[in-house]
């Protein structure tokens, strides 16, 4: 799907709907008549908090044939039951449109246990992908 770009005074949901598959009881049903939104390219699964996103805009080793895409640290939950995130997922592009969302890097959550909370990501001149992580207080450099 193709959508336009952002424009100003696009709505984009919020609090009457979190995306495609949930939208809040008590004020959806308030919405004025004719009243749309525009959806989300990507639906992010609920707590992963995403908090840094680099677009790439240029042949990379990461990307092999793809030429646009983004890279998201997923922070990573505290207070669901089942945790979710500590990781850096990968969007791949077709001219404006997202087609696929995988995770890239992982293993700062495993069983429950957390060694890690990725909190921004970079690419480096030397081509490499860093992610800060502010719980580990570190930074780790990601090569092909």
């Amino acid at each position: 799907r193709t959508q336009s770009p952002v424009t100003p005074g696009q709505h984009f949901g919020f609090p009457l709907s979190m995306g495609p598959i949930f939208n809040d009881p008590e004020f959806y049903e308030q919405r004025p008549d004719g009243f749309t939104f525009r959806q989300p390219e990507v639906g992010l699964p609920a707590h992963v908090a995403a908090l840094g996103m680099r677009f790439l805009h240029r042949r990379d080793v990461f990307l092999k044939n793809t030429v646009a895409a983004f890279f998201i640290a997923e922070h990573g939950s505290w207070n669901r039951s089942t945790k979710i995130g500590y990781r850096v997922t990968f969007v791949p592009l077709d001219g404006s449109t997202a087609t696929g969302y995988e995770i890239f890097a992982s293993g700062w959550e495993v069983d429950e246990d957390i060694s890690g909370r990725p909190a921004d990501v970079e690419i480096g001149p030397d081509g490499a992908l860093y992610v800060s992580d502010d719980y580990a207080n570190a930074i780790y450099r990601i090569t092909f």
